[in-house]
């Protein structure tokens, strides 16, 4: 039978063996050396399979491999598998056109960025076979080393040279902004309404439910200006439109003796009661049509509105109080408004 024929050929002495096994670092080896010395003690070959987690078979086949080879036998032969079906040559060509081109310009759809679906729908039109959901993920980040992102939207309206656009009109101030006289920085409003908003969290639950509140009338409108020495000054309301603008516009006029506001081009901002209200004392400088990514406070509402998920609002009050506490605990904003500076304004300042 082959139990009783099989045995742990002794190619090396017991002492030998177990300073193999200490030395090892291949795990796959180190298991195969543990079987062997198993053998060597006189341990079954069901035992010895039952202590190493593994298959009788698989213990036969370690101890025929050592009484041919030894040490060398047991080191892992692997064949590498079944052949690829796109050969080097195609997949040069699929990472050229994935890096170079866009979906809809090699086939007929309408995507514009490529993921793992697209990129197997265009294997299957191209090279006229087909692979599963992970075998193009092992290709695209294994092979190709490619990152797999969420996109950072931009309006197909924006203008293409909108950062020129911007820098243009900052030098239109620039005597102003030099003179020190004008404080200089950044406008805009959001909307907090008690509506739920939740984020990942924590937990050895496969399913976890989370309590939310829901009653969009329950609003606030917080215009906020924070400028380029860090300071934030802000006022809640229950709506936004170009009352509660100029409203703002006059407290920032009793806090800032001139100043120039960077904003967009919210009906708001240009209604004409607020160009009266300026004055010489407020100077407006407007961002490029659809171009939100050029205005620093954004990244201020984005934290803010990270930090009011999984929150339950109970009334307008509970709104209030979360962002009253967010405003208070802000501390330094630089970080917010760094990138804008390195690529506009000191830019203009260096001239």
């Amino acid at each position: 039978m082959r139990n009783a024929e099989i045995k742990a050929e002794k190619k090396v002495t017991l002492e030998e063996l177990e300073a193999l096994i200490k030395r090892e670092k291949n795990i796959r080896i180190y298991q195969r050396l543990l079987a062997i010395r198993l053998a060597y003690l006189g341990e079954s070959v069901p035992k010895i399979a039952q202590i190493i987690s593994v298959e009788e078979s698989t213990v036969y086949e370690w101890i025929k491999l050592w009484n041919e080879k030894g040490y060398e036998g047991l080191i892992p032969k692997f064949s590498g598998g079944a052949p690829s079906k796109l050969s080097c040559s195609d997949l040069n060509t699929l990472y050229k056109i994935i890096t170079e081109k866009r979906p809809c310009d090699v086939m007929d759809v309408k995507e514009q960025a490529w993921d793992i679906n697209t990129v197997r729908l265009f294997i299957k039109k191209q090279f006229s076979c087909e692979y599963t959901y992970s075998a193009v993920w092992k290709i695209v980040r294994n092979k190709f080393g490619l990152k797999y992102i969420k996109p950072y939207p931009n309006d197909y309206r924006r203008p293409d040279d909108a950062d020129q656009i911007l820098i243009k009109r900052i030098e239109d101030v620039k005597d102003k902004i030099q003179s020190g006289e004008y404080s200089v920085g950044f406008l805009d409003e959001t909307c907090c309404q008690n509506k739920p908003s939740v984020r990942r969290l924590l937990t050895n639950l496969r399913r976890f439910v989370l309590k939310t509140s829901y009653n969009l009338a329950q609003k606030v409108s917080i215009f906020t200006f924070m400028d380029i020495l860090g300071n934030v000054s802000k006022k809640i309301y229950s709506k936004s439109t170009y009352l509660e603008f100029i409203d703002f516009l006059r407290f920032l006029k009793s806090t800032y003796k001139k100043v120039i506001i960077i904003l967009d081009n919210a009906k708001i901002h240009l209604s004409s009661e607020a160009r009266k209200l300026c004055g010489e004392e407020i100077i407006f400088v407007y961002l490029p049509p659809y171009s939100p990514d050029l205005n620093p406070v954004e990244q201020l509402f984005r934290c803010l509105k990270r930090r009011l998920k999984n929150k339950v609002f109970k009334n307008v009050s509970d709104i209030v109080s979360y962002v009253e506490e967010f405003f208070s605990n802000i501390g330094d904003t630089y970080s917010f408004y760094r990138g804008w500076m390195e690529k506009f304004l000191n830019l203009l300042l260096k001239c």
